[in-house]
């Protein structure tokens, strides 16, 4: 049942993100074994309206990157780690349950605060990378979550 709801909200996702997004990046990321930090941001900025669909990986990760969310050393084709993904979502959709979360803004208890959500799978790592596939369930369940919340 839970794998027939993810296949659901995944393919909402696909037909919501399609008509805005370009589908050939959408495509390549959904492939990818280890999703970058550059991919991530474009998902993030083209969903919030940052950045138009026409936009590079790289100027996805700049447009991020002056939030001030990303460690100096990070590059955009660095493989992006669950608890980075953890705390852009939730930084992007407002996601901020966690008592911890919401003093310290760490990744660690982003990460927490998504796993017991059931938005990341508890046998994910914090150091973990993720495939596409996994990332775009990750980001249709916040979606989801948010728009439960308003």
């Amino acid at each position: 049942m839970k794998k027939l709801l993810l296949c659901l909200l995944s393919a909402a996702f696909f037909a919501g993100v399609a008509a805005a997004q370009s589908a050939e990046k959408i495509a390549d990321i959904d492939e990818t074994e280890k999703v970058s930090y550059g991919q991530f941001c474009y998902l993030i900025a083209t969903s919030n309206g940052t950045l138009s669909d026409g936009a590079t990986y790289q100027e996805a990760f700049d447009a991020i990157r002056r939030t001030g969310v990303f460690y100096s050393n990070v590059l955009p084709n660095d493989p992006i780690p669950m608890s980075d993904v953890a705390l852009l979502c939730s930084q992007t959709w407002n996601i901020q349950e966690s008592l911890m979360y919401r003093l310290t803004k760490a990744p660690r208890y982003a990460f927490r605060q998504l796993q017991a959500l059931d938005i990341i799978p508890l046998t994910a790592s914090p150091t973990s990378t993720s495939s596409g596939h996994q990332i775009l369930n990750v980001i249709t369940l916040c979606i989801d979550f948010a728009g439960e919340g308003e």
